[in-house]
């Protein structure tokens, strides 16, 4: 049993210390191309975002709940697929992670929501500032790189509310760049750290 034990540990030392590869960079891309798309709609479905924010705030979050659907399946998938216990170990990790900022991001729109006037103009740098520290919980976990992606959320997501502290935050070109590069940037680490390794291993 203490054997069994000491294993356990060494195994969950082997796990903190594991490369996550549950992010793919074409997945990863695709919410980027989702946060760019949303960005070009949001002018024909929500003309005034300052005056429905209401509607702003509804075509963001069906874009991130898209996003999460696609994400969250293909790293479900590759849990269950996966044979060795220590990357499964380290994709609880690193969902572990995640969750809490999730939750968070999400108490934070309720509560903004319930409020009246609803203050929407915080919530596109409140987003980006979340993101960002769910990338540098993560970070330990993927490429070491990642984290100028965390430091562009966070410097991204400060500088909107300091700079545009009004409607002007509700611009579709602020989530767009923000999210739509940021979630590329985040693909173009991952292809190059990862995948292009895998690659060129396996056509070897």
């Amino acid at each position: 049993d203490e054997a069994l034990e000491q294993i356990n540990v060494i195994r969950g030392h082997l796990a903190t210390a594991e490369t996550f590869r549950g992010y793919r960079a074409a997945s990863v891309a695709g919410t980027g191309v989702t946060a760019l798309l949303a960005a070009l709609v949001q002018p024909s479905l929500v003309p005034d975002p300052a005056g429905r924010p209401l509607h702003y705030v509804g075509l963001w979050v069906a874009a991130a709940v898209l996003c999460g659907m696609g994400a969250g399946a293909q790293i479900l998938l590759g849990y269950l697929k996966c044979p060795s216990p220590h990357r499964r170990a380290t994709t609880r990790i690193v969902v572990g992670h995640l969750v809490p900022v999730i939750a968070a991001g999400a108490a934070v729109t309720v509560a903004l929501v319930e409020r009246d006037p609803l203050p929407a103009a915080l919530l596109p740098g409140l987003w980006a500032i979340l993101v960002g520290l769910g990338v540098f919980a993560s970070r330990r976990h993927l490429p070491r790189t990642i984290g100028w992606v965390g430091l562009y959320y966070l410097v991204g997501g400060a500088a909107i509310l300091h700079f545009l502290p009004g409607p002007e935050a509700l611009a579709p070109w602020v989530m767009g760049c923000t999210f739509g590069v940021g979630q590329l940037a985040s693909a173009l680490v991952l292809y190059w750290n990862l995948e292009r390794h895998e690659w060129q291993e396996e056509s070897l």
